[in-house]
């Protein structure tokens, strides 16, 4: 399961949860913490 697999599965989430809800925000700072971590 790479980098790939997590940011589709994200954006999954992010796509099926109401614009402003807390479980989007969740998911945004997670997929942002991936991407940047995977930088590293």
């Amino acid at each position: 399961m790479g980098f790939q697999y997590w940011t589709d599965r994200i954006n999954a989430v992010i796509d099926e949860t109401d614009r402003f809800s807390s479980q989007q925000d969740r998911a945004k700072r997670l997929l942002i913490r991936l991407r940047s971590s995977d930088r590293a």
